[in-house]
């Protein structure tokens, strides 16, 4: 039996098709890969399934994720960067993916800050 949700909003609701089309396509491509590649995939499938689990089922997504993230594509793929970038994150939890998404945030808020002599 599903697990009950709140409403979401535009932007999220937004965000939640997007994700959910690009962990499909993920998965797609992930089983038409010989055993081997798949084999050697394993991390990046583990992360995209508790990715997609927390999107799913987490009731309060981060506000300024939502805000950020929800006319980009790719966010599940820019999600997985950061995680390769920063080796203090995990993505075994769901505080832990919250963690991500914060990065993901601060990533995009760093981006759109002026450059030194640029002003």
């Amino acid at each position: 039996m599903p697990m009950k949700r709140k409403e979401h909003s535009e932007k999220e609701r937004e965000l939640l098709k997007k994700v959910r089309t690009e962990y499909e396509m993920f998965r797609y491509r992930m089983l038409l890969c010989p055993a081997q590649e798949v084999y050697n995939s394993c991390r990046v499938i583990c992360f995209y399934e508790c990715l997609y689990e927390y999107f799913r089922y987490c009731e309060k997504i981060n506000r300024d994720f939502i805000n950020v993230s929800y006319k980009k594509e790719w966010v599940l793929a820019k999600l997985w960067e950061i995680y390769l970038e920063n080796e203090y994150l995990k993505a075994d939890t769901w505080d832990e993916i919250e963690e991500i998404l914060n990065a993901y945030v601060k990533d995009f808020m760093d981006r759109q800050k002026p450059q030194e002599g640029e002003e």
